[in-house]
């Protein structure tokens, strides 16, 4: 009999163990976002899993009630979003997928699933679109290119840079398909930069610029390239349908 609640037991535990390896990293949990598809990312204790067919992330999105948790609409709602065979640690919430609402709380949740059983799991979070929110879309620039072809809404590059130093001086520099320089403007808010090439830092922290190639801009792939004034190099690629 004591063999048998010790071998109970150390299931039980090795159960335990076995949740929570998966972390949501954002939308953080109550978070505001900015945009009808954010990009949803987490992560996996102990580094990298070697995903397959049979070993994947499932995406669980839910619509929210009135005061009700995000644990609770994941278990009792009806998926909103339920997207399986995710290989990566991200993805922006799909274009295909239904609309995300202005004022709407929403829950959602990572599993990992192996052959047909949910062998961990996240935590359930929660994020809400505010009504009348920007829903301008400024992606975060990479110092290397993580080879994602970022969408250029309306024909404009909008990024999101986070600077250290007030003061500093940022140069940027924008190729077409044909990898040939282009001659854009780029502006901070309404604010249009006044040196050629070049973006002065107004403050420390996130700041949010804009290339507006216009509304006759043509279909294709864009290099932007931002260097700052310790000569690292960002890069991000977008993309003009």
């Amino acid at each position: 009999m004591e063999k048998v609640l010790f071998a109970l037991c150390f299931v039980f535990a090795f159960m335990l163990n076995a949740q929570d390896n998966i972390s949501l990293i954002s939308p953080n949990d109550g978070d505001s976002i900015k945009t009808k598809n954010p990009l949803l990312t987490w992560s996996y204790l102990g580094g990298l899993q070697q995903n397959n067919e049979r070993t994947f992330y499932r995406l669980i999105i839910v619509e929210l009630k009135d005061n009700q948790s995000a644990e609770s609409g994941i278990i009792v709602n009806q998926p909103l979003v339920k997207m399986d065979k995710i290989q990566g640690t991200q993805l922006f919430y799909p274009y295909d997928a239904p609309e995300i609402n202005e004022g709407v709380w929403y829950g959602w949740q990572i599993q990992k699933i192996s052959n047909n059983v949910i062998i961990d799991k996240s935590e359930a979070w929660r994020f809400i679109l505010p009504l009348e929110v920007q829903t301008k879309q400024y992606y975060k620039m990479k110092i290397k290119n993580d080879g994602i072809d970022y969408v250029a809404e309306e024909g404009k590059l909008r990024f999101e840079f986070i600077e250290q130093y007030k003061d500093d001086e940022l140069k940027y520099y924008l190729y077409n398909a044909k990898n040939e320089l282009m001659d854009v403007k780029i502006t901070m808010g309404d604010e249009e930069m006044e040196e050629d090439k070049s973006i002065k830092i107004k403050r420390t922290g996130n700041n949010y610029y804009e290339i507006d190639l216009g509304q006759f801009a043509l279909e294709g792939s864009y290099k932007l390239v931002v260097i700052d004034k310790k000569k690292q190099r960002f890069e991000m690629k977008y993309t003009v349908k």
